[in-house]
């Protein structure tokens, strides 16, 4: 998997640890970023805290690399993703939608809920499923990170309302 980005907190070695163990478990090499610092300053409401404004600033850093330098697309995990090695392995030798906007991998932050039932076909996505790990397509960068930029609202939200408008992304599961 080219171009993959995973944002991890180099003081969090409790969780880098667990995050080596699964990276070598699916045979995956990503390039490490540091989150954006948190913004004390920043009020935090009841939908939207300081570690999500981290997220999504870290996000937008990410995004404008990839259009910087004309990547295709990228893949952007959160150093708590657990994989099922045999339904991963099926999703990277299967057949990839050739036009979307972004494929969520069905992986959570939980252990117990580790990428789940018939990985190795896509299907179309109405809403977000999970932002832990996603693949985005060139064809959304400008828009994404334009979104990023003027809303301070979690990731979720703002690739949902995308998903839904533009109707082509995809969730595998």
């Amino acid at each position: 998997m080219d171009n993959l980005f995973c944002i991890h907190r180099e003081q969090d070695v409790e969780r880098y640890n667990n995050l080596v163990l699964e990276l070598d478990s699916v045979d995956l090499k990503p390039k490490f970023i540091e989150p954006e610092p948190i913004d004390y300053f920043l009020e935090e409401t009841k939908m939207f805290n300081r570690n999500m404004d981290s997220l999504r600033r870290t996000t937008i850093k990410i995004i404008q690399h990839a259009i910087d330098n004309n990547l295709e697309s990228i893949s952007i995990m959160e150093d708590d993703c657990y994989f099922d090695k045999l339904k991963f392995d099926l999703f990277l030798g299967s057949e990839k939608p050739k036009e979307f906007s972004f494929i969520h991998l069905a992986c959570s932050g939980s252990p117990k809920l580790k990428i789940e039932p018939t990985i190795g076909s896509c299907h179309k996505l109405g809403s977000t499923y999970s932002c832990q790990f996603y693949i985005i397509h060139n064809s959304i960068f400008e828009t994404y990170i334009a979104m990023l930029k003027e809303n301070k609202l979690p990731i979720d939200v703002i690739t949902s309302y995308l998903h839904y408008k533009r109707n082509d992304s995809y969730l595998v599961q």
